[in-house]
Protein backbone atom coordinates (compact mmCIF):
# COMPACT_ATOMS: atom_id res chain seq x y z
CA UNK A 1 0.00 0.00 0.00
CA UNK A 2 1.33 3.33 -0.87
CA UNK A 3 2.81 5.72 2.04
CA UNK A 4 1.54 9.22 1.94
CA UNK A 5 3.73 12.02 3.10
CA UNK A 6 3.02 14.31 6.25
CA UNK A 7 2.74 16.86 3.68
CA UNK A 8 0.51 15.30 1.32
CA UNK A 9 -1.94 14.60 4.53
CA UNK A 10 -1.35 18.55 5.79
CA UNK A 11 -2.69 19.66 2.13
CA UNK A 12 -5.59 17.18 2.23
CA UNK A 13 -6.39 18.35 5.89
CA UNK A 14 -6.40 22.64 5.19
CA UNK A 15 -8.42 21.54 1.52
CA UNK A 16 -11.11 20.62 3.77
CA UNK A 17 -11.42 23.11 5.71
CA UNK A 18 -10.73 25.69 3.07
CA UNK A 19 -13.54 23.78 1.17
CA UNK A 20 -15.98 23.98 4.52
CA UNK A 21 -15.62 27.09 4.60
CA UNK A 22 -15.93 28.18 0.97
CA UNK A 23 -19.28 25.92 1.41
CA UNK A 24 -20.50 28.10 4.51
CA UNK A 25 -20.14 31.27 2.17
CA UNK A 26 -21.86 29.91 -0.47
CA UNK A 27 -24.90 28.91 1.42
CA UNK A 28 -24.98 32.54 2.58
CA UNK A 29 -24.34 34.26 -0.47
CA UNK A 30 -27.96 32.13 -2.06
CA UNK A 31 -29.65 32.61 0.99
CA UNK A 32 -29.56 36.60 0.95
CA UNK A 33 -29.68 36.12 -2.85
CA UNK A 34 -32.99 34.20 -2.16
CA UNK A 35 -34.20 37.25 0.27
CA UNK A 36 -33.09 40.18 -2.30
CA UNK A 37 -35.66 38.10 -4.44
CA UNK A 38 -38.70 37.73 -2.05
CA UNK A 39 -37.89 41.73 -1.34
CA UNK A 40 -38.25 42.30 -5.16
CA UNK A 41 -41.91 40.97 -5.24
CA UNK A 42 -42.94 42.59 -1.96
CA UNK A 43 -41.51 46.43 -3.20
CA UNK A 44 -42.67 47.06 0.48
CA UNK A 45 -39.76 45.45 2.17
CA UNK A 46 -37.23 47.10 -0.61
CA UNK A 47 -35.34 48.75 2.18
CA UNK A 48 -34.41 44.87 3.53
CA UNK A 49 -32.49 44.13 0.29
CA UNK A 50 -28.69 43.36 0.68
CA UNK A 51 -26.02 43.87 -2.12
CA UNK A 52 -24.68 40.45 -2.54
CA UNK A 53 -22.29 41.27 -4.83
CA UNK A 54 -20.24 43.47 -2.32
CA UNK A 55 -21.02 40.63 0.54
CA UNK A 56 -19.75 37.63 -2.15
CA UNK A 57 -16.32 40.19 -2.36
CA UNK A 58 -15.77 40.30 1.42
CA UNK A 59 -16.25 36.64 1.33
CA UNK A 60 -13.86 35.69 -0.94
CA UNK A 61 -11.49 38.48 0.68
CA UNK A 62 -12.28 36.75 4.04
CA UNK A 63 -10.74 33.11 2.67
CA UNK A 64 -7.70 34.46 0.90
CA UNK A 65 -7.04 35.75 4.45
CA UNK A 66 -7.57 32.52 6.58
CA UNK A 67 -4.87 31.09 7.89
CA UNK A 68 -5.91 27.80 6.60
CA UNK A 69 -6.28 29.14 2.85
CA UNK A 70 -2.78 30.24 3.33
CA UNK A 71 -0.86 27.99 4.72
CA UNK A 72 -2.67 25.38 1.92
CA UNK A 73 -1.21 27.63 -0.82
CA UNK A 74 2.11 28.25 1.05
CA UNK A 75 2.36 24.26 0.96
CA UNK A 76 1.04 23.91 -2.88
CA UNK A 77 3.74 25.88 -4.10
CA UNK A 78 6.93 24.30 -2.18
CA UNK A 79 8.05 20.74 -2.47
CA UNK A 80 8.86 19.85 1.25
CA UNK A 81 6.64 20.37 4.27
CA UNK A 82 8.98 21.78 6.58
CA UNK A 83 11.82 24.80 5.56
CA UNK A 84 14.96 22.92 3.96
CA UNK A 85 18.58 23.86 5.60
CA UNK A 86 20.49 25.00 2.00
CA UNK A 87 23.70 22.77 0.92
CA UNK A 88 26.80 24.43 1.58
CA UNK A 89 29.44 23.28 -1.05
CA UNK A 90 32.55 23.30 0.54
CA UNK A 91 35.40 24.63 -1.30
CA UNK A 92 39.02 22.82 -1.29
CA UNK A 93 40.58 25.17 1.57
CA UNK A 94 37.72 23.92 3.96
CA UNK A 95 37.93 20.03 3.09
CA UNK A 96 42.29 20.45 3.11
CA UNK A 97 41.63 21.75 7.17
CA UNK A 98 39.05 19.28 7.68
CA UNK A 99 41.58 16.32 6.96
CA UNK A 100 44.34 18.00 8.81
CA UNK A 101 41.83 18.65 11.65
CA UNK A 102 41.16 14.79 11.60
CA UNK A 103 44.99 14.27 11.03
CA UNK A 104 45.77 16.09 14.59
CA UNK A 105 42.76 15.04 16.54
CA UNK A 106 44.01 11.28 16.42
CA UNK A 107 46.97 9.28 17.69
CA UNK A 108 48.98 7.26 15.52
CA UNK A 109 47.52 4.38 17.17
CA UNK A 110 44.12 5.61 16.26
CA UNK A 111 44.89 7.08 12.99
CA UNK A 112 46.11 3.74 11.91
CA UNK A 113 43.28 1.97 13.03
CA UNK A 114 41.06 3.81 10.99
CA UNK A 115 43.27 4.12 7.60
CA UNK A 116 45.12 1.43 8.19
CA UNK A 117 48.44 3.39 7.89
CA UNK A 118 50.85 5.54 9.43
CA UNK A 119 50.03 9.24 9.27
CA UNK A 120 53.63 9.14 7.87
CA UNK A 121 52.77 6.28 5.10
CA UNK A 122 49.52 8.46 4.56
CA UNK A 123 51.24 11.63 3.72
CA UNK A 124 54.06 9.57 1.53
CA UNK A 125 50.89 8.05 -0.95
CA UNK A 126 49.36 11.51 -0.93
CA UNK A 127 52.02 12.82 -3.13
CA UNK A 128 52.09 9.61 -5.15
CA UNK A 129 48.31 10.09 -6.26
CA UNK A 130 47.66 13.68 -5.87
CA UNK A 131 48.29 14.99 -9.57
CA UNK A 132 46.62 11.83 -10.71
CA UNK A 133 43.38 13.13 -13.82
CA UNK A 134 41.14 11.05 -12.18
CA UNK A 135 40.64 13.88 -8.85
CA UNK A 136 39.93 16.45 -11.64
CA UNK A 137 36.05 16.72 -12.34
CA UNK A 138 36.12 17.38 -15.83
CA UNK A 139 32.03 18.98 -15.63
CA UNK A 140 30.79 20.78 -12.20
CA UNK A 141 31.92 21.27 -8.64
CA UNK A 142 35.23 20.23 -7.95
CA UNK A 143 35.65 16.71 -6.42
CA UNK A 144 36.30 16.72 -2.47
CA UNK A 145 40.38 16.78 -1.78
CA UNK A 146 42.17 14.05 -2.33
CA UNK A 147 43.54 13.32 1.27
CA UNK A 148 39.60 13.07 2.48
CA UNK A 149 39.32 10.80 -0.72
CA UNK A 150 41.89 8.89 0.43
CA UNK A 151 40.91 8.54 3.66
CA UNK A 152 37.40 7.57 3.01
CA UNK A 153 38.78 4.96 0.97
CA UNK A 154 40.87 3.49 2.97
CA UNK A 155 38.86 3.45 6.46
CA UNK A 156 36.45 0.85 3.96
CA UNK A 157 39.49 -1.40 3.27
CA UNK A 158 39.77 -1.87 6.82
CA UNK A 159 36.88 -2.30 8.35
CA UNK A 160 35.64 -5.99 7.93
CA UNK A 161 31.80 -7.22 8.91
CA UNK A 162 28.62 -5.75 9.30
CA UNK A 163 29.84 -2.37 9.47
CA UNK A 164 31.59 -2.72 5.86
CA UNK A 165 28.72 -0.94 4.09
CA UNK A 166 28.88 2.48 2.32
CA UNK A 167 26.03 3.71 4.32
CA UNK A 168 28.47 3.15 7.73
CA UNK A 169 31.16 4.32 6.03
CA UNK A 170 28.80 7.59 4.79
CA UNK A 171 27.90 8.52 8.15
CA UNK A 172 30.86 8.30 10.04
CA UNK A 173 32.52 10.85 7.16
CA UNK A 174 28.87 12.77 6.38
CA UNK A 175 28.72 12.18 3.04
CA UNK A 176 25.80 10.19 1.26
CA UNK A 177 26.74 6.58 0.59
CA UNK A 178 26.77 7.10 -3.32
CA UNK A 179 29.38 9.24 -2.43
CA UNK A 180 31.65 6.52 -0.57
CA UNK A 181 31.77 4.05 -3.42
CA UNK A 182 32.90 6.66 -5.65
CA UNK A 183 35.65 7.65 -4.18
CA UNK A 184 36.85 4.07 -3.48
CA UNK A 185 36.96 4.21 -7.37
CA UNK A 186 38.38 6.75 -7.76
CA UNK A 187 41.18 5.71 -5.32
CA UNK A 188 41.46 2.52 -6.35
CA UNK A 189 42.04 4.00 -10.33
CA UNK A 190 45.22 5.80 -9.07
CA UNK A 191 46.67 3.14 -6.61
CA UNK A 192 46.52 0.55 -9.68
CA UNK A 193 48.84 3.29 -11.71
CA UNK A 194 51.09 2.66 -9.12
CA UNK A 195 51.20 -1.25 -9.66
CA UNK A 196 53.97 -2.13 -11.68
CA UNK A 197 55.91 -0.14 -8.62
CA UNK A 198 55.49 -1.69 -5.87
CA UNK A 199 54.31 -5.68 -7.57
CA UNK A 200 57.31 -6.52 -9.14
CA UNK A 201 58.77 -10.05 -9.60
CA UNK A 202 62.90 -9.68 -7.87
CA UNK A 203 65.72 -8.92 -11.01
CA UNK A 204 68.72 -8.60 -11.18
CA UNK A 205 70.73 -7.23 -7.87
CA UNK A 206 67.51 -6.98 -5.98
CA UNK A 207 66.69 -10.71 -6.90
CA UNK A 208 70.48 -11.54 -5.36
CA UNK A 209 69.50 -9.69 -1.98
CA UNK A 210 66.60 -11.89 -1.76
CA UNK A 211 68.04 -15.58 -2.20
CA UNK A 212 71.28 -14.29 0.21
CA UNK A 213 68.29 -13.07 2.61
CA UNK A 214 66.54 -16.74 2.87
CA UNK A 215 70.00 -19.00 2.80
CA UNK A 216 70.66 -16.39 5.85
CA UNK A 217 67.72 -16.82 7.26
CA UNK A 218 66.74 -20.75 6.54
CA UNK A 219 69.93 -22.22 5.02
CA UNK A 220 68.37 -22.73 1.65
CA UNK A 221 70.34 -21.66 -1.26
CA UNK A 222 69.10 -20.42 -4.62
CA UNK A 223 66.15 -19.73 -2.74
CA UNK A 224 63.77 -17.01 -4.78
CA UNK A 225 60.54 -17.15 -2.47
CA UNK A 226 57.61 -18.83 -1.34
CA UNK A 227 54.16 -19.82 -3.09
CA UNK A 228 50.90 -20.73 -1.88
CA UNK A 229 47.70 -19.67 -2.71
CA UNK A 230 44.71 -17.10 -0.37
CA UNK A 231 41.03 -16.96 -0.81
CA UNK A 232 39.29 -14.08 -0.55
CA UNK A 233 35.59 -14.62 0.51
CA UNK A 234 32.31 -13.01 -0.69
CA UNK A 235 29.44 -12.04 1.07
CA UNK A 236 27.10 -11.93 -0.71
CA UNK A 237 25.22 -14.81 -3.77
CA UNK A 238 26.46 -13.51 -7.25
CA UNK A 239 24.27 -12.59 -9.55
CA UNK A 240 26.02 -12.94 -12.22
CA UNK A 241 26.56 -16.57 -13.47
CA UNK A 242 25.93 -17.72 -9.62
CA UNK A 243 26.07 -21.44 -10.74
CA UNK A 244 30.24 -21.05 -11.19
CA UNK A 245 30.47 -19.75 -7.49
CA UNK A 246 29.42 -23.32 -6.52
CA UNK A 247 29.43 -27.03 -6.46
CA UNK A 248 33.09 -27.19 -7.84
CA UNK A 249 34.86 -27.79 -4.92
CA UNK A 250 38.51 -28.44 -6.00
CA UNK A 251 38.40 -27.19 -9.45
CA UNK A 252 40.16 -23.74 -8.87
CA UNK A 253 42.90 -25.53 -6.42
CA UNK A 254 46.46 -23.69 -5.68
CA UNK A 255 47.84 -25.72 -8.79
CA UNK A 256 44.90 -25.24 -11.02
CA UNK A 257 45.25 -21.48 -10.46
CA UNK A 258 49.02 -21.55 -11.26
CA UNK A 259 48.57 -23.54 -14.65
CA UNK A 260 46.13 -20.42 -15.43
CA UNK A 261 48.08 -17.69 -14.34
CA UNK A 262 50.75 -17.52 -17.21
CA UNK A 263 53.73 -18.02 -15.16
CA UNK A 264 54.81 -21.30 -16.87
CA UNK A 265 54.90 -19.92 -19.88
CA UNK A 266 57.20 -17.22 -18.93
CA UNK A 267 59.96 -19.58 -16.26
CA UNK A 268 63.15 -18.74 -17.54
CA UNK A 269 62.50 -14.74 -17.44
CA UNK A 270 61.56 -15.34 -13.59
CA UNK A 271 63.95 -17.80 -13.15
CA UNK A 272 67.59 -18.73 -13.79
CA UNK A 273 70.05 -21.04 -12.95
CA UNK A 274 68.97 -23.33 -10.57
CA UNK A 275 66.57 -20.60 -8.51
CA UNK A 276 62.86 -21.89 -7.09
CA UNK A 277 60.40 -21.20 -4.78
CA UNK A 278 59.05 -23.25 -2.18
CA UNK A 279 55.19 -24.05 -1.88
CA UNK A 280 52.97 -26.41 -0.33
CA UNK A 281 52.85 -30.70 -0.55
CA UNK A 282 49.89 -29.51 -3.21
CA UNK A 283 52.69 -28.60 -5.90
CA UNK A 284 54.47 -30.87 -8.00
CA UNK A 285 58.32 -31.18 -7.56
CA UNK A 286 59.71 -29.43 -10.42
CA UNK A 287 63.22 -27.91 -11.26
CA UNK A 288 61.54 -24.66 -10.12
CA UNK A 289 58.99 -25.21 -7.48
CA UNK A 290 60.56 -27.41 -3.62
CA UNK A 291 57.19 -28.15 -2.11
CA UNK A 292 56.32 -29.74 1.16
CA UNK A 293 57.09 -33.48 0.53
CA UNK A 294 54.48 -35.83 0.99
CA UNK A 295 53.64 -39.86 0.85
CA UNK A 296 52.77 -41.47 -2.02
CA UNK A 297 50.74 -45.19 -2.43
CA UNK A 298 53.73 -46.57 -3.65
CA UNK A 299 56.45 -44.63 -0.91
CA UNK A 300 56.13 -43.11 2.28
CA UNK A 301 58.29 -40.41 3.96
CA UNK A 302 61.18 -41.40 5.14
CA UNK A 303 62.94 -39.84 9.06
CA UNK A 304 64.56 -37.59 6.85
CA UNK A 305 62.20 -36.60 5.02
CA UNK A 306 59.68 -35.13 7.71
CA UNK A 307 63.09 -33.36 9.06
CA UNK A 308 63.77 -31.39 5.94
CA UNK A 309 59.77 -31.25 5.46
CA UNK A 310 60.17 -29.14 8.51
CA UNK A 311 62.63 -27.28 7.84
CA UNK A 312 61.03 -25.94 4.88
CA UNK A 313 57.68 -25.80 6.42
CA UNK A 314 59.56 -23.17 8.97
CA UNK A 315 60.39 -21.19 6.00
CA UNK A 316 57.39 -21.45 4.07
CA UNK A 317 55.48 -19.99 7.10
CA UNK A 318 56.53 -16.87 5.47
CA UNK A 319 53.76 -16.66 2.63
CA UNK A 320 51.23 -17.34 5.53
CA UNK A 321 52.56 -14.06 7.17
CA UNK A 322 52.60 -12.21 4.68
CA UNK A 323 48.51 -12.94 3.79
CA UNK A 324 47.82 -12.66 7.46
CA UNK A 325 49.58 -9.26 7.22
CA UNK A 326 47.57 -8.54 4.28
CA UNK A 327 44.22 -9.55 5.99
CA UNK A 328 45.39 -8.15 9.32
CA UNK A 329 45.48 -4.28 7.79
CA UNK A 330 43.42 -4.43 4.94
CA UNK A 331 40.61 -6.76 6.65
CA UNK A 332 37.59 -6.12 3.81
CA UNK A 333 39.66 -8.53 2.23
CA UNK A 334 38.39 -11.56 4.54
CA UNK A 335 34.62 -11.49 3.11
CA UNK A 336 34.42 -8.65 0.34
CA UNK A 337 31.00 -7.28 0.03
CA UNK A 338 31.22 -5.84 -3.32
CA UNK A 339 27.54 -7.09 -5.20
CA UNK A 340 29.04 -9.18 -8.44
CA UNK A 341 25.41 -8.44 -10.69
CA UNK A 342 27.05 -7.88 -13.60
CA UNK A 343 30.59 -9.33 -15.52
CA UNK A 344 31.83 -5.47 -14.74
CA UNK A 345 31.53 -6.52 -11.06
CA UNK A 346 34.29 -8.83 -11.17
CA UNK A 347 36.47 -6.41 -13.09
CA UNK A 348 36.03 -4.13 -9.97
CA UNK A 349 36.01 -7.04 -7.15
CA UNK A 350 39.33 -8.37 -9.19
CA UNK A 351 40.65 -4.39 -8.68
CA UNK A 352 39.85 -3.71 -5.11
CA UNK A 353 42.22 -7.12 -4.53
CA UNK A 354 44.94 -5.91 -6.02
CA UNK A 355 44.74 -2.36 -4.96
CA UNK A 356 44.95 -3.73 -1.59
CA UNK A 357 48.35 -5.38 -2.56
CA UNK A 358 49.83 -2.75 -3.76
CA UNK A 359 49.13 -0.36 -1.26
CA UNK A 360 50.78 -3.53 1.60
CA UNK A 361 53.61 -3.35 0.02
CA UNK A 362 53.80 0.58 0.21
CA UNK A 363 53.22 0.52 3.68
CA UNK A 364 56.20 -2.06 3.82
CA UNK A 365 58.44 0.82 2.60
CA UNK A 366 56.56 3.95 4.54
CA UNK A 367 55.70 2.21 8.03
CA UNK A 368 56.62 0.85 11.03
CA UNK A 369 58.01 -2.81 10.95
CA UNK A 370 55.99 -2.97 14.73
CA UNK A 371 53.28 -2.39 13.28
CA UNK A 372 53.26 -5.43 11.02
CA UNK A 373 53.53 -7.13 14.05
CA UNK A 374 50.96 -6.28 15.75
CA UNK A 375 48.91 -6.47 12.62
CA UNK A 376 49.89 -10.08 11.87
CA UNK A 377 49.43 -11.11 15.77
CA UNK A 378 45.70 -9.95 15.74
CA UNK A 379 44.76 -11.50 12.42
CA UNK A 380 46.17 -14.85 14.27
CA UNK A 381 44.90 -14.14 17.30
CA UNK A 382 41.38 -14.40 15.59
CA UNK A 383 41.52 -16.33 13.33
CA UNK A 384 42.87 -19.55 15.52
CA UNK A 385 46.71 -19.40 15.11
CA UNK A 386 49.73 -18.56 17.41
CA UNK A 387 52.22 -18.32 14.80
CA UNK A 388 54.59 -15.15 16.14
CA UNK A 389 55.91 -12.99 13.12
CA UNK A 390 58.85 -11.55 13.33
CA UNK A 391 59.59 -8.41 11.74
CA UNK A 392 62.82 -7.25 9.55
CA UNK A 393 64.37 -5.81 12.30
CA UNK A 394 64.73 -8.38 14.46
CA UNK A 395 64.91 -11.36 11.77
CA UNK A 396 68.29 -9.65 11.25
CA UNK A 397 69.58 -9.34 14.91
CA UNK A 398 72.24 -12.30 14.95
CA UNK A 399 70.53 -13.10 18.22
CA UNK A 400 67.61 -13.98 17.37
CA UNK A 401 68.88 -15.34 14.18
CA UNK A 402 71.12 -17.87 15.61
CA UNK A 403 68.44 -18.65 18.38
CA UNK A 404 65.68 -19.98 15.87
CA UNK A 405 67.20 -20.70 12.84
CA UNK A 406 70.95 -21.11 13.25
CA UNK A 407 73.59 -18.75 11.62
CA UNK A 408 73.89 -19.78 7.85
CA UNK A 409 74.92 -16.63 6.38
CA UNK A 410 78.48 -17.13 8.62
CA UNK A 411 78.77 -20.76 7.76
CA UNK A 412 82.64 -21.65 8.24
CA UNK A 413 82.73 -22.94 4.13
CA UNK A 414 82.01 -26.84 5.72
CA UNK A 415 79.47 -26.88 4.05
CA UNK A 416 79.09 -25.95 -0.42
CA UNK A 417 76.00 -25.23 -2.13
CA UNK A 418 75.82 -28.57 -4.22
CA UNK A 419 75.38 -28.32 -7.88
CA UNK A 420 71.49 -29.47 -8.16
CA UNK A 421 71.49 -28.52 -12.08
CA UNK A 422 72.01 -32.36 -12.53
CA UNK A 423 67.94 -33.36 -12.19
CA UNK A 424 64.95 -31.93 -12.22
CA UNK A 425 62.25 -32.79 -9.65
CA UNK A 426 62.32 -35.67 -6.97
CA UNK A 427 66.08 -35.71 -8.10
CA UNK A 428 66.47 -31.79 -7.10
CA UNK A 429 64.26 -32.01 -3.95
CA UNK A 430 66.74 -34.76 -2.58
CA UNK A 431 69.95 -33.17 -3.42
CA UNK A 432 68.16 -29.95 -1.73
CA UNK A 433 67.12 -32.08 1.06
CA UNK A 434 70.70 -33.24 1.89
CA UNK A 435 72.24 -29.88 1.47
CA UNK A 436 69.41 -28.16 4.02
CA UNK A 437 69.99 -30.97 6.36
CA UNK A 438 73.82 -31.45 6.33
CA UNK A 439 74.15 -27.29 6.63
CA UNK A 440 71.47 -27.84 9.81
CA UNK A 441 73.84 -30.77 10.87
CA UNK A 442 71.59 -33.54 10.74
CA UNK A 443 72.53 -37.15 9.61
CA UNK A 444 70.39 -38.55 6.86
CA UNK A 445 71.10 -42.13 8.12
CA UNK A 446 70.56 -41.33 11.32
CA UNK A 447 67.40 -39.66 10.85
CA UNK A 448 65.90 -42.47 8.62
CA UNK A 449 66.81 -45.14 11.01
CA UNK A 450 65.26 -42.95 14.41
CA UNK A 451 61.89 -42.77 12.21
CA UNK A 452 61.75 -46.65 11.53
CA UNK A 453 62.43 -47.33 15.15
Amino acid sequence: MPKTSLRKSAIKQLKERVHNNVEDARFLIETLTAINAINEVDERDNNMSVDTEELEQLLHDGIKADPNYKKLEELEHHRYLLPRDHYKQRNYDDDVALINEFMQDKSEGEFRRIIRMSKRGFLALHEEIKDDEIFISKSGPPQRSVKFQMAVALTRFGIYGNSATNKMIGDYFNIGHGSVDNYVQHFIAAVLKLQHKYIQWPMGSEREKVIRRHHELFGLPKCIGFMDGSLFGINQTPTWHSELFWCHYGSANDPGVLNASGLLEQLSTYFEDEQYVVADSAYAKTKWCVPIGRASAQESLTGSDVKFNHLLSRARVSIENCFGALKGRFASLQELRNQLKVEEDVDRHSRWIVACFVLHNFCLQHDDPAFMKDIIDFFYKTHDRGDHFETEENMFSKASRSSKYGNFGDTDGSFIVPNISMSEGIEKWLALKKYVLNINRYDIDILDALYEN
